[in-house]
Parts: structure tokens; C-alpha cells; sequence
């Protein structure tokens, strides 16, 4: 039987968190649909996990107009049965795109809202706050399906948005593959492993913003007063420049090792003695369920959105406030002097975990997105509230 076409669409195939999620879904949609990967900007960096009866299509442009154009233009010639958008920077143009066709040909759609999207809009510039605030009120109340990746992004989402109440449901990102533990037990040279030095701090994401990098290089300033810590970042981005300044201006440059983007992340996170995020917001942080998976125990902010949601409240982690390095430290330095609460952590993290494998997330997207192309256009699959029936419960 001839599987249905599906559409979807991403900012790019680049190694944030929402394209690894992305990918590690996408075997699991192919199995069920003819899926079409657009992308608006040309990123290579995960594009070799695209699987091969995947069929590829560049925008090239991440400009609303120009990019709802072109996709246009791929609506008209695919006709898909259902289209996904990931992150608003697709998702708007995607929306913009099918709401130019007739509203026959308009076929059903489902975005991932993979942030907090208030966060994104003040964040914005004031002429795009106002375009994308307006944007994200109007058009995604009429989506069929809006996949929040935690609660606290679908409620940031309906603050803005209301009326899109009985379209949102819950479903988080896919954190953790099926083969963690043979991915966390492979080769990992690092010097800060091998050198007997001292224990390691480990983070993980882009070098951007969000993740507040400053704040975590400012704590381990203050660790290192106390504890021959060392940290490991990988991840790469834009601020990495200012960041390696940062680190040579507290002193602690030979401490701390911008390691970049790595294939298997999971063998340096397991050899960490402890995970730190220091994010200012996120919507889910794929990074934390890693580390759990790995059996690392976990510092983190109490950021909007996500890290309290995975660590239940502070039971599988702990959590600090955001943007304060003094209580980042402390709590690092209590956890690396209490050996049998980190091992309590370890313990625990790996069944934790299990709630955000890939095999469960890519199966409870397949089951969204075959609910919309069954039925069809303006057809909302969740009523009421913002729905909770595929979120992961301890």
C-alpha cells in the first residue's frame, strides 16, 4: 500500500537540539509516510543521519516571504497528505505557504513548538517581535496539531496564543536512542579523562545565548577556588570567541576545553562526573535526559522551560536558579564532595530516562501526524485543555 506523502520542513539540518530530535524521529515517519525534508538554510552537520528513502529539498532562504514562496511552489508539485513544521523559523513560513493555496488543496498540518516562544519574541527585534508575535496569534489556532515539547512551552504558547487551546498536546523531544549504553561505552580520548587531574564538569549545546555559558564559566571560577574541577563544553556557535575570552580573563582557560560538536556525545557525558546546564530558558533540554541516560548525575537551572520537568522537582537532579553562578557553583561543589548522593543520582537516572527514548517519541509523532492526515483540514485530534495523554509520568 502506497504510504502517504508528508512534508516536513526545518531551519536547518545544523546540530541544535531540536534538529538532533528531528532526525532520530525520522526513521520512525518513514516507515509509515513518503517524507520530504525541506530545509531553509543549508546545514550539513546532521545530514548524514537523514535516512536514505528520505527525499531532501533546500529552501535557501530563511526570509518568511521568500522561503513561503519556494515552499509554495513544493506544495503545488508534492501535494502532500500532511505537512510538519519544526521551530518557528519554519513553521511560519511553512503556515504563510499553505495559507496561498486554495483552501482545498491545503493540506493539514502539525508544528513542534520547541521553545519558549515568548523568550523568542522579546528577545526580537521590535519589528520582528511584532510580526512574529501577530504571526504566532493568528495562524497557529488554525494548525490541526501543535506538539509542545514540555508543559511549560505549551503553557508560554497559550499565554500568547489561547484560542490554540484544543489544538496543543505534549510530547517530548527524542532524547535518548536505544543504544545509550553501547554509544557510553565507546572510546573517549580526552586528556581531562586520562590525566588523573581532577573531576570533570561536562556541558553540552550550541554556543549561543540561551545556554548562558558566561554564568557556568564564572562558577567554575569559583569551584576551582575550592576543587581541581575541569570542564568540558562541546558544542559550537557563535559565541564562541567571546566565551574563550571570558575563560582567559578569569584565569581558568587551561581548566576548560571548547571542545566542539562530537558525533557520540554520550561517551564523554558518561566519563563526566557531573553534567551541568546552565541555560537561561529551553523547551526541552534533550542534554539533561542524555545525561540521566547515562547515569551522570545532573546540575541544572531551574530554567523555563523543561529541566524541572525531567528531573521531577529536584528529585533526579539538582536545580539552581538561572543566571546566578554563585549558587551553579556551590551546588557543584556539594555534589562533588558527596560521593553516595551522586551515586543515589546515578542510580536513579538511567529509568528516568526510559520516559524519553527515541522509539517513544518517534511513535507518538507517527501517531499525531497519521491522526491529522486522516482527518484532513481544520480537524483538531486534542479538545480540551492543553493534552497530557502522551507525556511520559513517572
Amino acid at each position: 500500500m502506497q504510504r502517504p506523502r508528508l512534508l516536513v520542513v526545518t531551519p536547518s539540518l545544523g546540530g541544535g537540539g531540536a534538529e538532533h530530535h528531528l532526525v532520530r524521529i525520522l526513521p520512525a515517519l518513514a516507515e509509515r509516510f513518503e517524507v520530504h525534508l525541506a530545509a531553509l538554510k543549508p546545514s550539513e552537520v546532521l545530514a548524514a543521519r537523514v535516512p536514505g528513502d528520505v527525499t531532501r529539498h533546500e529552501i535557501r532562504s530563511l526570509k518568511w516571504l521568500v522561503a513561503a514562496h519556494r515552499l509554495r511552489t513544493l506544495l503545488m508539485r508534492l501535494g502532500p497528505a500532511a505537512l510538519f513544521g519544526v521551530q518557528e523559523a519554519a513553521t511560519i513560513p511553512l503556515l504563510l505557504a499553505r495559507a496561498s493555496l486554495p483552501h482545498a488543496r491545503q493540506p493539514p498540518a502539525a508544528i513542534s513548538i520547541q521553545t519558549a516562544l515568548s523568550a523568542v519574541i522579546s528577545r526580537s527585534r521590535p519589528r520582528t517581535r511584532f510580526l512574529l508575535e501577530q504571526a504566532i496569534r493568528r495562524m497557529y489556532p488554525d494548525v490541526e496539531q501543535i506538539m509542545a515539547v514540555s508543559h511549560g512551552v505549551a503553557d508560554d504558547l497559550l499565554a500568547i496564543a489561547p484560542t490554540a487551546r484544543s489544538r496543543v498536546t505534549v510530547i517530548p523531544n527524542a532524547s535518548v536512542p536505544d543504544t545509550v549504553a553501547a554509544l557510553a561505552a565507546g572510546p573517549c580520548a580526552h586528556p581531562f579523562y586520562a590525566d588523573g587531574g581532577g573531576p570533570v564538569l561536562i556541558a553540552c549545546g550550541r554556543l549561543t545565548e540561551p545556554k548562558d555559558y558566561p554564568t557556568l564559566l564564572r562558577a567554575l571560577a569559583r569551584v576551582r577556588e575550592r576543587l581541581p574541577a575541569r570542564l568540558i563544553i562541546l558544542g559550537d556557535g557563535p559565541l564562541g570567541p567571546s566565551l574563550r575570552s571570558l575563560a582567559s580573563e578569569l584565569g581558568i582557560d587551561a581548566h576548560v576545553s571548547f571542545h566542539g560538536y562530537v558525533d557520540n556525545p554520550y561517551a564523554y557525558v558518561a566519563r563526566a562526573t557531573v553534567f551541568v546546564l546552565s541555560s537561561l530558558w529551553e523547551g526541552f533540554p534533550l542534554v539533561v535526559a542524555e545525561a540521566l541516560a547515562c547515569g551522570t548525575p545532573v546540575v541544572s537551572t531551574d530554567c523555563t522551560h523543561g529541566p524541572s520537568e525531567i528531573l521531577e522537582g529536584g528529585r533526579y537532579g539538582v536545580l539552581v536558579p538561572p543566571g546566578n553562578p554563585e549558587a551553579l557553583a556551590e551546588a557543584a561543589i556539594a555534589l562533588l564532595n558527596d560521593p553516595d548522593r551522586r551515586r543515589a543520582f546515578a542510580a536513579a537516572g538511567p529509568a528516568r530516562a526510559t520516559l524519553y527514548t527515541v522509539s517513544r517519541s518517534g511513535q507518538a509523532h507517527v501517531d499525531a501526524l497519521e491522526a491529522i492526515a486522516r482527518g484532513g483540514r481544520n480537524r483538531s485530534t486534542t479538545p480540551g485543555r492543553a493534552s497530557t495523554a502522551r507525556t511520559p509520568t513517572a
